[in-house]
């Protein structure tokens, strides 16, 4: 039953084992038959001499460490000398003696209690006790015994530490609070659950600072001095700005609590101080990688005489070498250990929790606590640690190559680096291989574009996974469409920045907000990627990091400068097919930016715009961040899908509209027929002076102005003509005039130059001759 505490201490008690679970995990294994002993027990000193072990026993192992006692209960007939050793259970091996002569006396006749010292060098894990009975003056290493007995498995050695403590949560009641656990400052919501095992807090709507401390550490709880602590702790479904808090030296009431703790923000973990009441945030340390929903995470916290020590890495990566966080302070010297948090609504599970005492450290939860999967080439490192932690940079490449020489329907190169020279790779997929590069540029295809922004990891992973589909799958479905379309992924457009887990690139530029200029390295491959191979549609996939509800929004090109069937087939992209297929899939769906301007808005410098204006569907996801990890990459996979449904189901309505769009504009640029806007979307009409109407046929640029524009030119194939030394003309009779006054046009928004816009058609036929 759970207790009550107040932060004082109370009448000390004997310290369980270490490892309390000994007993019930030998007791789960297959049990061998005993050794019985060589003669059947008589009286004492009557008879046959015989032994017999009685504790311990298979059914209840002792649990040992290196270098501490262990209790062994046995009977003799005679009076004679004994020897008690151990052997690896299951081994033919060589038996070990005990240290220090421990396991060698003489017994008396009838039950005999004795203490058997593990020497330092005794290995983990299961092991067979034996006791054997010689005849007084014989030599136990060269005469034969005239009694013995061995019982399988009857001694645990334990790399546990004496001063240290381990649990689970295995032992206790699922659907109870933990025994010999007690709460302290507030009453709270704490139960112990199963499939993993686990304690869950839920904290109520009042709030407040509550924290639940083990019973079994230092007296009864209460430890003096130095102290470390290791647990292992999830947000399972979203959560509050504080994730968790793990704290040392717990004392005090509500309203005057005293703690040393650690605490996990969005990017971030601090080392904190109560003391009667009063905060101090003692250092605070930002990661390399955000804390997510759903992944658990290692954390230790260790008090060393004045010197506060932290550390927090990912469940399935190794532990760091490094303290995170070391500071210095003594305010606190002694109190009790547990858990805790204080802001409403938030709930922690905590599958594993240690203390060490007495300068021990706290032990480490094993590499096994959750079942992952086995290594294996073709999962991400991401699947590989159950969504703890995010595919890594090398990772990917590694995963890449794995997919590549599994499946002959896949191929990829690299295509650009990143400011700090980071690979940016192509994916093509293809039945039964990828077409050349002008077969793909000539024929049908779809782009996925993976974390643009660095700290949004979830699409890169949609991208890894679906190309591994992709190449592998047996679905006629997706087969079939393979052959007549090729699937392109650009898995991670900024590397930099996933490595950084920013933004930005490592310029500390938006590459999102690069696709008109296209001044970035990251942008001005995604830009040669879209020109050179005209994709049909275009997925540029995002997340919203702060977000949770829906777990899914998307959106289509919004400019009005896109051809009108584009943007339409666009939009019934979203609402007839994604949109249903991924609630479907189990996951509410949105609209990004439902009302008129920002963020859903025309932008002419954002991926979704751009796309359109290059005459190709565009769509935009964008998952919930505050969701759990596995579900915003699932949900990222589940719209893509659609995506590919429609372009199964409608391909050629889309082949006419992407065929027809730089036909179209090309031909009312040269008549002028139809306006242009420098401002204004499909949901928000534009002002009267954002309207060309009737557009110009033409602008006429300076020399100068014209190398300004040489890099957009280039990568969105303008056709440029020099009229004059210093005159550079750029027509609207061209299939990209969609950009044209976007980049030239002295009222544009986001213009590069300013440009001389020319009306009349005879001087567009002429542009020399204008001044």
């Amino acid at each position: 039953m759970i207790g009550q505490g107040n932060g004082t201490r109370r009448r000390p008690r004997k310290r369980i084992g270490a490892l309390v679970l000994a007993s019930a995990m030998v007791a789960a294994l297959p049990l061998g038959a005993a050794t019985a002993p060589v003669a059947a027990q008589g009286n004492p000193g009557t008879g046959q001499p015989g032994v017999e072990i009685l504790e311990p026993t298979t059914e209840q192992p002792a649990a040992g460490v290196p270098g501490e006692p262990v209790e062994v209960v046995f009977t003799s007939t005679r009076a004679w000398p004994y020897v008690v050793d151990y052997r690896e259970t299951s081994s033919d091996g060589e038996w070990t003696e005990f240290a220090d002569g421990s396991g060698r006396d003489a017994a008396v006749s009838g039950e005999n209690t004795i203490e058997v010292v593990l020497p330092e060098s005794a290995e983990a894990g299961d092991h067979d006790l034996r006791l054997r009975l010689f005849t007084p003056g014989s030599d136990p290493d060269r005469h034969r015994p005239r009694a013995e007995d061995v019982v399988p498995a009857a001694l645990v050695v334990s790399d546990d530490t004496p001063g240290a403590h381990v649990t689970d949560f295995s032992g206790d009641v699922v659907g109870e609070a933990p025994a010999d656990w007690s709460q302290q400052w507030r009453d709270s919501d704490w139960t112990v659950l199963d499939d993993p095992s686990r304690l869950r807090h839920e904290v109520d709507d009042a709030g407040g600072r509550r924290a639940l401390t083990w019973d079994e550490p230092g007296d009864d709880g209460w430890i003096e001095g130095d102290v470390e602590v290791s647990a292992v702790v999830q947000m399972p479904d979203g959560f509050t700005a504080t994730r968790f808090q793990l704290p040392i030296h717990v004392s005090g009431e509500a309203g005057a609590e005293s703690a040393y703790y650690l605490d996990g923000r969005a990017g971030s973990v601090r080392l904190n101080r109560y003391v009667d009441g009063a905060f101090t945030m003692l250092s605070e340390v930002d990661l390399s990688h955000t804390v997510d929903s759903g992944a658990w995470y290692r954390v230790v916290l260790q008090r060393d005489g004045g010197t506060l020590r932290v550390k927090f890495w990912p469940n399935g990566m190794d532990e760091p070498d490094e303290w995170l966080i070391t500071a210095t302070d003594d305010r606190l010297d002694a109190g009790r250990v547990g858990v805790a948090h204080f802001t409403a609504g938030s709930v922690n599970d905590w599958a594993w929790y240690s203390v060490g005492t007495g300068g021990e450290s706290a032990p480490r939860a094993p590499a096994d606590l959750f079942p992952l999967p086995d290594p294996d080439p073709l999962l991400t490192g991401f699947e590989e640690r159950g969504g703890s932690f995010w595919t890594t940079e090398a990772e990917e490449l590694e995963f890449l190559q794995a997919v590549d020489a599994a499946s002959e329907r896949m191929s990829f190169t690299q295509v650009g680096e990143s400011v700090e020279g980071r690979p940016v790779h192509l994916v093509r997929l293809g039945y039964p291989a990828p077409p050349a590069d002008d077969e793909i540029a000539a024929g049908r295809s779809v782009l996925v574009l993976g974390s643009q922004h660095g700290n949004e990891p979830a699409p890169r992973e949609m991208t890894l996974q679906l190309l591994r589909e992709l190449a592998l799958t047996d679905d006629d479905a997706l087969v079939d469409q393979l052959a007549e379309t090729t699937v392109l992924f650009i898995p991670t457009a900024n590397p930099d920045g996933r490595v950084a887990n920013t933004r930005q690139n490592a310029a500390g530029i938006d590459t999102n907000r690069d696709h008109l200029h296209v001044n970035t390295p990251e942008g001005q491959t995604m830009a040669r990627v879209l020109r050179d191979f005209t994709p049909d549609i275009t997925v540029d996939a995002h997340e919203r990091p702060s977000g949770r509800n829906p777990d899914m929004e998307l959106l289509w090109p919004r400019n009005l400068n896109v051809y009108e069937p584009v943007r339409e087939l666009s939009q019934q992209l979203v609402e007839d097919y994604v949109w249903p297929d991924t609630e479907d899939a189990g996951y509410t769906v949105g609209l990004y930016g439902p009302n008129p301007g920002a963020p859903g808005d025309e932008n002419e410098t954002i991926a979704r715009n751009v796309i359109g204006l290059r005459h190709g569907l565009g769509m935009l996801t964008e998952t919930g961040g505050q969701d759990p990890t596995v579900s915003r990459v699932d949900a990222q996979v589940a719209s893509v899908h659609g995506v590919l449904r429609f372009h199964r189901e409608r391909i050629d309505d889309v082949a006419e509209a992407v065929t027809a769009a730089p036909l179209h504009k090309e031909a009312v640029g040269a008549d002028q027929s139809e306006p242009f806007f420098l401002f204004g979307a499909d949901n928000d009409p534009p002002a009267d002076e954002d309207v060309l109407d009737p557009p110009p046929c033409g602008y006429v640029i300076g020399a100068a102005q014209a190398q300004q524009i040489e890099t957009p030119a280039e990568l969105f194939g303008l056709v440029t003509e020099q009229v004059t030394d210093d005159q550079v003309f750029v027509t609207m009779a061209q299939p990209m005039m969609t950009v044209v006054p976007l980049l030239l046009d002295p009222d544009a928004r986001a213009n590069l130059v300013d440009g001389t816009a020319l009306y009349d058609p005879a001087e567009c036929a002429d542009p020399a001759s204008a001044r």
